[in-house]
């Protein structure tokens, strides 16, 4: 099944359902469209996301988001609406990536003396 070509858009923002552990919650976003023809019965304009009307079908659209993880997963996959998919990827090199790390928190150490 084809769901599509990249369109790649790099986008920030949370990936809703994000299961990766690591990085600041940043997604790289690529659209795939142009997929199969999704010609079910079913199929009617007004519940179409992503796709691409053509005689009468709808093409089917991917949405995928990559984000640091700690190894590469398939982490979540789902169909959003019909004909359109959603795909979450983990990617453990974009954590080392200036715009996927993690904000350093600074700590300090508080030491209480009696007062006399």
């Amino acid at each position: 099944m084809d769901l599509g070509r990249s369109r790649p858009k790099p986008r920030g923002g949370n990936a809703p359902n994000q299961k990766a552990a690591g990085g600041n919650g940043a997604v790289y976003v690529q659209e795939w469209s142009h997929g199969d023809t999704c010609d079910h019965d079913d199929v009617a304009e007004s519940v179409i996301k992503g796709g691409n009307i053509v005689q009468g079908s709808v093409e089917r659209s991917t949405t995928v988001r990559f984000s640091c993880g700690k190894t590469w997963e398939l982490v979540d996959i789902n169909e959003d609406s019909t004909c359109h998919y959603v795909m979450d990827v983990s990617v453990p090199e974009l954590c080392q990536h200036p715009l996927f790390k993690a904000p350093v928190i600074k700590t300090q150490v508080v030491k209480c003396l009696p007062v006399n």
